[in-house]
């Protein structure tokens, strides 16, 4: 018989770091987000598609990656970069070494942020769980169209079965825009007729393009412009048409392995999360859904200052030993990189 209903776990209330860390980015960060996004929108205005894309997304780009560029990956986890089939990765692998993989696909609104952004969450979740992790750095518009990202995250997967890793030691999860990647990848993965990996782990997970269309607004949301959402899609959505704007967790999600949602109940994303572990439960699929209370947007990436960050990226590590029957990685020395 499906489940009626996920298995819903709450945590809270927040921890004093993390309602420190909320009020510093709506007091800091949102004002400066405010700035930049009113220059986006002047350039919708006045500049043409390809033009606005060459004159902001490139540059952003660039400026992250050379933010987080010497950005450490936790003690005793070493990281490389790596190209597998054609697609640029960068692997956190702990000592030892095991046969368990996790492919994470990085969040960004689907035009910015990459596996630097997001190092040390990935790092954490090798150390915590023994697996190790590739982070995709998949092209993103205007380099490609919005409907064709999944085909990096689908060319890595069959390159770690090609290398060896059984799709029962796999785990894909993602944040945000990777959220909808690690959904959409494993429909994809089943639609080319490839064995589905173990689990999958969507942290806030970005799924109704259609609501972020409109623009809605959520006071309490102390990370994303909603504006910002709202340009995205209509920038590199929704000209693609009906079926790239559709919602994955509107579509068949019979079969797929089991599935650890994580959110924060005060972010704008929550009622995607809901959705998606309502829908998921519906379709017989064993889910767990992880309410957060009065966390930011991806809190997880904050794993090193939030101790609520720290708990979830232990529980998703647990998560992926449970369904990979990987063992618990021993402790190991504190050793730089």
């Amino acid at each position: 018989m499906p489940e009626a209903n996920p298995r819903v776990e709450r945590f809270g209330p927040p921890s004093g770091p993390a309602k420190l860390i909320g009020l510093v980015l709506r007091r800091g960060l949102k004002p400066l987000s405010s700035l930049g996004l009113a220059f986006l929108v002047f350039l919708e205005e006045w500049t043409p598609l390809g033009k606005r894309a060459q004159l902001w997304h490139a540059p952003v780009r660039r400026a992250l990656n050379v933010a987080v560029s010497r950005t450490p990956a936790p003690r005793g986890v070493s990281w490389s970069k790596l190209v597998l089939s054609g697609v640029p990765v960068e692997r956190s692998a702990p000592n030892p070494q095991s046969d368990t993989a996790v492919l994470y696909l990085h969040g960004g609104a689907f035009v910015v942020c990459g596996p630097g952004t997001h190092r040390r969450l990935a790092g954490t979740l090798a150390q915590d769980s023994g697996a190790t992790v590739f982070s995709i750095d998949y092209r993103m518009p205007p380099q490609i169209p919005f409907t064709e990202i999944t085909g990096d995250c689908l060319a890595v997967y069959r390159q770690l079965l090609a290398d060896g890793y059984a799709p029962g030691r796999i785990v894909v999860a993602g944040d945000s825009a990777g959220g909808y990647l690690t959904i959409a990848t494993a429909q994809a993965i089943r639609a080319a007729g490839l064995p589905l990996p173990a689990g999958l782990v969507a942290i806030a997970p970005w799924l109704n393009l259609r609501r972020s269309l409109r623009g809605e607004r959520v006071a309490s949301e102390a990370l994303i412009p909603w504006r910002q959402l709202q340009l995205v899609v209509q920038q590199f959505v929704a000209p693609l048409g009906p079926e790239a704007l559709a919602n994955p967790a509107d579509r068949d999600l019979a079969g797929l392995p089991p599935v650890l949602v994580q959110a924060s109940s005060t972010e704008l994303l929550f009622p995607d999360a809901q959705h998606l572990a309502a829908k998921l439960a519906e379709a017989g699929v064993p889910t767990t859904f992880e309410v957060w209370e009065g966390q930011i947007h991806v809190f997880q990436v904050a794993v090193d200052i939030n101790p609520d960050a720290r708990r979830a990226v232990r529980n998703a590590a647990e998560f992926v030993r449970r369904t990979t029957g990987a063992a618990v990685p021993s402790a190991q020395p504190e050793t730089a990189r």
